[in-house]
């Protein structure tokens, strides 16, 4: 049985990591429809020749799959020229039956979009993808930040150095000039003691209540520094973030 028509003029996309293949259907007055295929490279001036393209052809709808990210590309470059493709759950395409073996992936998207047997999926607008592209890197540095915070703490508490039985906050500053002169090639229990002195105790005698029997492992002192940067860079980059604002 055919499909019946249901949108005379319809472009698809079989959108690959170097490659677009498009696939227009176009249904013409007289009743013949015409079938045109084309190669599109993956590119930024690619990707604006299929936009050039379909928007020649004036098409009601263009559909194509999400295939991973890659459709994300040729998606703004279309949306860019005016042209609002449908994005379609490749799950629901395989569901559909009746495709032949011989047919391309691009021509079975076309047949299906013009006979109305696909759904588009919820594509927000332009400002609110990239507003949560932002939150999203941000979501990460924070957790990449609370990684190496628990990493920190980790070596110091496999060193002997309990800086938490001091303070209440080990990425405190207190925190911090207790465990910097620790960072300093090999340290020993003498050179953690005068570098707890530095902090802001909770009382006293618990110093010696911070390290274990027989050093402070000072072979992991080479790690406290990068441990240092590393957190640094990542609150930078933290708070970078809210002055890339989308007002215009």
């Amino acid at each position: 049985m055919d499909l019946i028509p249901m949108h005379k003029r319809v472009i698809a996309l079989d959108v690959h990591q170097a490659k677009i293949t498009a696939c227009a259907v176009v249904e013409h007055e007289d009743g013949r429809v015409e079938v045109t295929q084309r190669d599109f490279g993956a590119f930024k001036r690619d990707r604006r020749a299929l936009a050039q393209w379909a928007l020649e052809i004036e098409p009601e709808i263009v559909v194509m799959e999400s295939t991973g990210v890659y459709w994300k590309s040729p998606f703004a470059a279309l949306e860019a020229m005016g042209i609002i493709a449908w994005v379609v759950n490749a799950r629901h395409v395989k569901a559909v039956p009746g495709r032949k073996t011989d047919m391309a992936d691009a021509q079975w998207l076309a047949t299906l979009a013009r006979a109305g047997l696909l759904r588009a999926s919820f594509i927000p607008p332009l400002q609110m993808r990239q507003l949560r592209l932002v939150a999203r890197q941000r979501q990460k540095l924070v957790g990449m930040c609370s990684a190496e915070k628990n990493r920190l703490h980790k070596v110091l508490v496999g060193a002997g150095i309990r800086i938490n039985v001091l303070v209440s906050d080990i990425h405190g500053a207190s925190a911090r000039a207790m465990a910097h002169p620790c960072s300093h090639q090999w340290v020993t229990a003498g050179d953690t003691h005068q570098a707890f002195q530095r902090g802001n105790g909770r009382g006293e005698g618990g110093v010696e209540a911070v390290l274990k029997p027989g050093g402070s492992g000072g072979w992991r002192g080479h790690l406290l520094p990068r441990f240092g940067h590393q957190r640094a860079g990542l609150r930078r980059s933290n708070a970078q973030h809210p002055q890339h604002g989308f007002g215009g």
